[in-house]
């Protein structure tokens, strides 16, 4: 028998040029403003789900963003009648998702931990439903010049950009600028 993909609770969107036709039309911007709307969402689809897993926190430098934005959610989850935990990042994490197997898993995670599509992936082999892209389309969009590239190739404007390396960034004292 053949392997069941994980559900992933995002709109379909099979490859990077329909999701940028999807943001483009507004689609996202239409549909999900918030947690409550994304939540109803996902409410239609499965209605028995009743306990999701927060993942905030992480590694990030915007650690303390991501936990405060975790909280965020799960208030308004327990809001609407689900029972949701926040739980941070660490090296029990993968045990404890194999052993509670939680109805759906929500990452708030900043940084390349939550954004470039290995915990996408992670989530997937172990057949957990998520809320968010698949890994694939966070990989595309976690590299900026591949992500303004396939912007532009979908016929969407973007503002002139250079890509630098971190060397000559640090060498120029953008970091500096930056803050």
């Amino acid at each position: 028998m053949a392997p069941v993909p994980p559900r992933v609770f995002s709109f379909p969107l099979l490859t990077s040029r329909d999701a940028l036709r999807e943001i483009a039309k507004g689609f996202y911007s239409a549909h999900c403003h918030d947690a409550g709307q994304c939540l109803r969402s996902l409410r239609s689809e499965d209605s028995d789900m009743r306990h999701v897993l927060v993942l905030a926190g992480g590694l990030s430098h915007e650690r303390d963003v991501s936990l405060r934005s975790g909280r965020r959610v799960a208030d308004a989850l327990t809001r609407s009648g689900l029972e949701a935990y926040v739980r941070d990042v660490d090296p029990t994490l993968l045990g404890l998702i194999r052993n509670s197997r939680p109805e759906v898993i929500w990452p708030v995670l900043h940084g390349a931990s939550g954004e470039d599509g290995a915990l996408q992936d992670v989530l997937g082999s172990l057949d957990i439903a998520y809320v968010g892209s698949r890994a694939t389309a966070c990989r595309l969009t976690w590299d900026k010049p591949v992500a303004k590239a396939l912007v532009g190739a979908a016929g969407i404007s973007t503002p002139a950009g250079m890509a630098l390396s971190h060397a000559t960034f640090r060498e120029l004292g953008a970091p500096d600028l930056m803050e």
